[in-house]
């Protein structure tokens, strides 16, 4: 049976895009809790995180997602070539998961930790304490991504074709 997995990759390029159409979207409002959200990224410390997630997300839920999808149909339909299942499910899902993961929960802490400290005054402690536990779920599910970005261009390597 053949797979078109650039189409997979394509669809989560674009789910992708809608999520970050509404963060964008909920960035903008103009009415509270929304409405703290640009003093908070440009207050700096903590908001950066919201910054830094936002950005990423974008750049990289979007953008190499997209990339892949385009690489993929390179593989399959210009070069008729088939990427190995037993490598690129888990590397998309892991892509996928890990990502979106990491720079949602990113930027929740931003918007978390931003909001205490350019807002509320928090001091440098309480800001830690809020923090802290957001640290290693974030970098977890970075390497989640990088397993998943490594199986896809394993599989890409990899591909059998005629």
């Amino acid at each position: 049976m053949e797979h078109r997995w650039y189409i997979w990759f394509r669809r989560a390029c674009f789910v992708n895009a809608f999520i970050a159409l509404g963060w964008t979207f909920l960035l903008i409002l103009p009415f509270v809790p929304f409405s703290n959200a640009l003093p908070i990224m440009e207050g700096g410390g903590p908001g950066q995180w919201l910054t830094v997630g936002y950005l990423l997300f974008v750049s990289v839920g979007i953008g190499l997602l997209g990339w892949l999808s385009a690489a993929i149909h390179t593989i399959e339909v210009g070069e008729g070539r088939e990427l190995s299942v037993s490598l690129v499910f888990p590397g998309l899902g892991l892509l996928f998961l890990g990502v979106d993961t990491s720079c949602l929960s990113l930027g929740l802490a931003g918007a978390l930790g931003g909001y205490q400290a350019t807002l509320e005054m928090a001091t440098t402690a309480s800001l830690k304490d809020l923090l802290s536990p957001f640290v290693y779920p974030i970098s977890s599910m970075v390497f989640v991504a990088i397993a998943g970005s490594i199986l896809t261009l394993l599989a890409m390597i990899r591909a059998r074709g005629p």
